[in-house]
């Protein structure tokens, strides 16, 4: 048989057992909340560093498309050079006047001598461009590290999150088992401490 200040005794136990769990939740959602702004500030940083290589890459593929158009301009006008050139052979091989000889063949060394100018040119565009698109398949896998690094901490920070959420669900829990409306947590502290 249960006297009456035993039922007194036992909810009181059932409280203080229970703000001690309110409690102890209170300190690991400061603790998870912490955790969790660290992973958002990791998170802020390695979002920063992403968005910072994938610009450096846009960069270099506007580069590269500009390139290709200066190449591609050298390579029509080494093509142009190179049709003046063989008609000037093919005039230097059709006439016969030593005048007009020595004016074609003039002519075609001058037309070959600018073909192999614009040559050069389009390939010095081209090597460049090689080089650039080699550092562009560097930086998009730096990006795609980056952009791993965000996802898992993320993941991290997610997990932190879904901690305090849990922990704010039981609080909750207790206080409407209870009928409490608000805990102060720095007097349940206190209470600890005496």
């Amino acid at each position: 048989m249960l006297y009456k200040h035993e039922g007194v005794d036992r909810m009181d136990f059932i409280l203080k057992k229970d703000l001690t769990q309110a409690n102890d939740l209170y300190h690991s959602i400061k603790i998870s909340r912490r955790k969790r702004n660290y992973q958002h500030k990791l998170l802020r940083a390695a979002k920063t560093e992403r968005i910072q290589l994938n610009k450096l890459s846009r960069e270099m593929v506007v580069k590269v498309q500009e390139l290709k158009e200066k190449r591609d301009a050298c390579n029509s006008k080494a093509n142009k050079f190179k049709e003046m050139r063989n008609k000037a052979v093919t005039k230097l091989h059709e006439t016969t006047n030593k005048t007009k000889k020595d004016k074609y063949n003039k002519q075609q060394i001058d037309y070959h001598n600018k073909m192999m100018l614009a040559v050069d040119e389009a390939q010095a565009h081209h090597i460049h461009i090689d080089t650039l698109n080699v550092s562009i398949v560097n930086l998009n896998k730096e990006h795609n590290k980056k952009h791993e690094e965000v996802l898992f901490l993320r993941g991290k920070s997610e997990v932190f999150h879904a901690d305090i959420q849990l922990a704010i669900d039981g609080i909750e829990a207790i206080k409407a088992k209870h009928n409490i409306k608000y805990l102060d947590y720095e007097l349940a502290e206190l209470d600890e401490e005496e």
